[in-house]
């Protein structure tokens, strides 16, 4: 097995262990009734064999489970245009706190995540195409402008998403800088503001917050000349009719490296990404 194939069985695993016990004795049955091993069967007869196993173990367990989300990302983990691109990520060095994401890669990942894409010029930042939705949009797009950045809709998107080179300083804002209350709302839990994460100072770091109804929250950058102190970059803004606003460019930004790096390291990301709800914290590094 080479280390794309290990990469690619790592991540599946992760993604459904929860459930992969209760589904055992499905899949056992139907294998019997094939009369053949796991091994022996094609690899998308293998993803379908598991899939159905787990949906219907889900069932049994918790009848209002969101069935069509757990098929779409059966489905994405049976596409080898989606594995074989994360498995490249993963490779891949970490572009750091502010990076920027670009090439197919990226654009098949991100779109498997349920995140519409649109191409952007890698110097200007110009926008160079529409919004794509889907994996086949993003493959037939992105291999005409291979070096394009990633760029996606805040404004349009069901989250927003911080990112910094200083968790401890992010914490900070948010429970303290009004401009933040928004994103104070929804990471606020029936026993107050959540305690800063034990992580040393200058951990780079993620937080994702569902966008609540009636949000005006801007995009902002926050470069802290204090050098005790990280920066920050919110990826923000609203839609009123087909207008962006609170965001530049337009309303394409390009989408941060750390997210595409976390997403491509923890399926809990992926999870989320396909239904926000909440909030959702990633540190890395």
């Amino acid at each position: 097995m080479n280390s794309d194939d290990e990469d690619e069985h790592k991540f599946v695993e992760a993604a459904f262990a929860r459930v992969a016990a209760s589904a055992t004795p499905i899949l056992e049955r139907q294998l019997a009734e094939l009369g053949l091993p796991m091994e022996a069967l094609p690899r998308a007869q293998q993803f379908e064999l598991l899939k159905v196993s787990m949906i219907e173990a889900t069932a049994g367990q918790n009848p209002n489970a969101d069935f069509d989300q757990m098929r779409r990302i059966f489905d994405l983990m049976a596409d080898t245009r989606f594995t074989s691109a994360f498995s490249r990520l993963r490779a891949a060095p970490y572009e750091g706190a502010f990076g920027l994401a670009q090439g197919i890669d990226a654009a098949i990942v991100l779109t498997g995540a349920n995140l519409p894409i649109a191409p952007l010029d890698r110097k200007t930042g110009r926008i160079i195409g529409p919004l794509i939705k889907g994996i086949d949009g993003a493959e037939r797009i992105f291999s005409k402008v291979k070096t394009a950045m990633v760029g996606y809709a805040p404004a349009q998107a069901s989250f927003y998403l911080l990112t910094t080179d200083c968790m401890l300083t992010a914490y900070d804002l948010i429970q303290h800088d009004p401009f933040f209350a928004p994103l104070k709302t929804t990471l606020t839990g029936p026993n107050g503001f959540p305690i800063a994460p034990n992580v040393p100072k200058f951990r780079h770091g993620m937080i994702f917050a569902a966008r609540q109804d009636g949000d005006r929250l801007e995009t902002r950058a926050i470069e802290d000349a204090n050098p005790n102190r990280g920066s920050i970059m919110l990826y923000a803004g609203w839609m009123e009719d087909d207008d962006h606003k609170g965001v530049p460019n337009d309303g394409i930004l390009p989408v941060p490296a750390q997210l595409l790096r976390k997403l491509v390291e923890d399926p809990s990301v992926l999870q989320w990404l396909s239904r926000p709800a909440g909030s959702l914290m990633a540190t890395l590094h």
